[in-house]
């Protein structure tokens, strides 16, 4: 089982990778990373790309998200029932493991990730550029057929 909760450390790492790239590609402008094409900078290339289509590489980094989240929290849970739990099923350990691995998730990611990304936003989204582009592209599919349906299940237009 130890292995288990090293895919889970994994799941938080890269939750904290994801909320560092929403955070700063969420700050930056088109027009900044254009700035940052003329003076050069390393992937900046590649954050024009995704700043001239914002919302096709934030879907897949928010449905990246999702799963990375949901897994970590399903794992950890899983993990505390098999290592902590009583043979009879009985015991707060799956609670408190849970409640404990929560709040660290929250501080570590989505606290501490996202303050760094603002604080340094060109640097983390010129860094994170390459992992934003290929979700965007291995993920087009599944949001787009995600979005359609969300856009079936919602009354009115609707949005691309």
């Amino acid at each position: 089982m130890s292995s288990l909760w090293l895919v889970a450390l994994l799941l938080v790492l890269f939750g904290t990778v994801l909320a560092a790239a929403e955070a700063s590609h969420t700050r930056t402008s088109r027009i900044r990373a254009l700035a940052l094409e003329e003076d050069g900078r390393r992937n900046a290339e590649t954050l024009v790309k995704i700043e001239s289509d914002p919302p096709r590489y934030l879907n897949a980094v928010y449905l990246s998200v999702m799963f990375v989240q949901n897994g970590s929290a399903i794992l950890v849970a899983f993990l505390a029932e098999n290592d902590f739990g009583p043979e009879d099923g009985s015991g707060p350990w799956v609670g408190v493991v849970s409640f404990v691995f929560t709040i660290l998730y929250f501080v570590v990611v989505e606290a501490m990730a996202k303050t760094f990304a603002v604080l340094h936003t060109d640097r983390v989204a010129l860094t994170l550029a390459p992992i934003v582009w290929f979700l965007g592209r291995v993920l087009e599919l599944p949001t787009r057929f995600l979005i359609g349906l969300a856009n079936v299940l919602l009354p009115g237009k609707g949005l691309k």
